[in-house]
């Protein structure tokens, strides 16, 4: 099937100190894209691992028979080997990044983290010779390691300026870095599942981390934990269990960590503790003071006083 694109595909020149945008074409090692497009039928490089990051409009992909949509604030990696194929079709342009990874960049980041000095004095061009495969769905860029790296590339690469200075052998270091720590996490918290097969423990993942997302763009609503549970599709009881096998700690507790911490923001800047308390759905001030204090230490009033520079610890709760 020819490849159709109705818009602009912009690829890094990874031969310059400053960052410089010129026409798409087949490097051999790792590469930086950014499209602008409203209609796309087109393959992806199956040699590498590919990150998508949608930064404007939601990218549509097609694989194994289904449509996989990835919003602006997700990202999905593709495995190396995977064929897929970009399929949009938009009234109004999506733009977003592709970064692709090389296995041999893997392969060094993964070298020096698992390997001692001692190993790599001795055998400093040692690359172990591993297919690295991470799992495929939706994340969230507030959801791991990765995420927050992207969310930085995201921020450095759309600065305005065209002068921008680019270490790219950094860049993608990093990222392969973020990649691998992630990959590390996900794998312990897939073993933490009470499944006997890899795949039901996959899938389990995969719903159990949508409820978490939720949780991360709605915790200042009222929530409830049956309109969790029919987001992760599973009953109330599975998912506070399921929840506190993979992240450690419960729905509920998620929720108040996440407004206590945006309430010592919302502090820092002047906003009263009763408004920080009706902005984060807390029944009133004093259940607001009541669970600020048992994760803080200290009172919302004394905190607000304090130095804002003041580290104040999160006592309870851990994800």
């Amino acid at each position: 099937m020819a490849d159709r694109i109705d818009g602009t595909v912009w690829q890094a020149n990874a031969g310059k100190t400053v960052l410089e945008w010129g026409r798409r074409e087949p490097v051999p090692g790792n590469c930086l894209k950014f499209s602008r497009i409203r209609e796309v039928d087109a393959a992806f490089d199956i040699s590498k691992i590919q990150i998508c990051l949608p930064t404007l409009g939601t990218e549509t992909y097609f694989k194994a028979g289904q449509y996989i949509e990835v919003k602006t604030g997700e990202y999905f990696v593709l495995n190396r080997g995977q064929e897929a194929r970009a399929a949009i079709r938009r009234p109004t342009p999506v733009e977003g990044f592709c970064i692709f990874l090389t296995e041999e960049t893997l392969a060094e980041v993964y070298a020096a983290a698992n390997t001692s000095t001692d190993r790599l004095l001795d055998m400093p061009d040692s690359k172990p010779r591993q297919h690295f495969e991470f799992l495929e769905k939706n994340f969230s860029l507030r959801e791991n390691v990765l995420g927050a790296c992207l969310q930085n590339v995201k921020q450095q690469l759309c600065m305005p300026g065209k002068d921008k200075l680019m270490d790219w052998d950094r860049f993608y270091f990093n990222l392969a870095e973020s990649l691998l720590d992630t990959k590390k996490l996900i794998n312990h918290q897939l073993e933490t599942i009470p499944a006997a097969k890899f795949a039901t423990r996959q899938e389990i993942f995969r719903r159990i981390s949508q409820a978490r997302n939720y949780i991360l763009e709605q915790y200042a609503q009222p929530l409830a934990l049956e309109e969790i549970a029919r987001v992760a599709h599973f009953s109330a009881y599975h998912t506070a269990r399921l929840y506190h096998a993979v992240y450690g700690i419960t729905p509920h507790q998620h929720i108040l960590q996440l407004r206590i911490q945006r309430a010592m923001e919302l502090l820092r800047q002047n906003i009263s503790p009763t408004e920080a308390a009706y902005l984060l759905s807390f029944s009133d001030r004093r259940a607001f003071a009541k669970v600020f204090k048992k994760i803080t230490g200290v009172s919302p009033a004394h905190f607000q006083q304090s130095s804002p520079s003041a580290p104040v610890p999160m006592r309870i709760f851990r994800a």
